[in-house]
């Protein structure tokens, strides 16, 4: 069962009730809401549904839609877990690094997803490397779409690293409208083919021999080792998110941050109650509550 609503104005409201009836629709397999105006609310809705496994969507299309990091980080949390779905759709959408490496996690976790399609989201050499990471932890990736980005040489080359020595299931990655030289693409597409050829090797064997070729499990060792490479990009990931909050709200602060660096100049010292001197140097943010502080230190 298909269901297309792409291009319909279709917003937040409307995703919500989507989200709600998808649980009732259980032979729906291919749903497109590309070109519409779904934001993080709709976003996030759809995505609790996902990754409860409470449909069994097997394409998504996001394409061209409203969602920030924050609906974006919900869905690739879901990715994480879901068992269904194997093309995921969101070309012509802004992803930024903490979205990326948040897509790494489910990349590296997802052991169903055959299809993925980020053209146009304005990735870069350190998403590309962040994704190649990924790659390397995946076994069921088949078809990569990366055209229409900023990835140059440098990131193509981190992707081709991968394809010659840890992933041999990625038979299609386009790259078209990118600055990468003509050399860089043709080695990439070379793997590739290596790639299609070592799986079509594997398809014309004979089934009782396909089970003893395919990829073997991790060891106990590797999989330690995978481990700690995800928990690296999960940690990656709450620092650019504190990092961005700290930003917004600095952003935010921004008369009060004024007119504090105006009365650093017109009264750069705060006499205290023990009778001691403190100079205001500026503003720094608190972890721990995520706010802006002033920060005084002793006066020399």
């Amino acid at each position: 069962m298909s269901k297309s609503l792409g291009n319909t104005c279709f917003a937040d409201a409307n995703a919500i009730e989507l989200a709600y009836a998808l649980t009732e629709l259980p032979n729906l397999e291919n749903l497109n809401l590309g070109a519409n105006l779904i934001r993080d609310a709709g976003l996030t809705s759809l995505s609790i549904v996902l990754a409860g496994n409470q449909t069994k969507i097997k394409n998504l299309n996001l394409c061209d839609n409203n969602f920030t990091s924050k609906g974006a980080i919900h869905l690739f949390r879901a990715l994480e877990k879901t068992i269904h779905l194997k093309q995921l759709v969101l070309n012509i959408n802004k992803l930024d690094v903490v979205d990326v490496k948040a897509l790494a996690v489910a990349l590296a976790k997802n052991k169903s997803l055959e299809s993925l399609f980020i053209g146009k989201c304005n990735l870069d050499d350190h998403s590309a490397s962040i994704i190649a990471n990924a790659l390397s932890m995946n076994k069921t990736l088949k078809t990569l779409q990366l055209w229409g980005n900023k990835i140059t040489d440098e990131g193509a080359r981190a992707l081709m690293e991968v394809l010659e020595n840890y992933n041999s299931t990625i038979t299609c990655i386009d790259l078209d409208d990118n600055p990468i030289s003509d050399e860089v693409l043709e080695d990439i597409n070379d793997l590739v083919k290596q790639n299609n050829d070592i799986q079509k090797e594997y398809e014309d064997m004979p089934k009782k021999y396909q089970k003893s070729q395919q990829p073997s499990e991790n060891t106990a060792e590797e999989e330690e080792e995978d481990e700690k490479e995800i928990r690296k990009i999960e940690c990656a990931i709450l620092e650019e998110e504190q990092q961005a909050k700290a930003a917004s709200l600095a952003q935010e602060d921004t008369g009060d941050f004024e007119r504090l660096e105006s009365a650093k100049q017109t009264h750069p010292e705060v006499e205290v109650n023990d009778g001691k001197t403190l100079k205001w140097v500026g503003m720094q943010g608190d972890s721990r509550d995520g706010f802006l502080h002033s920060k005084l230190e002793p006066q020399a």
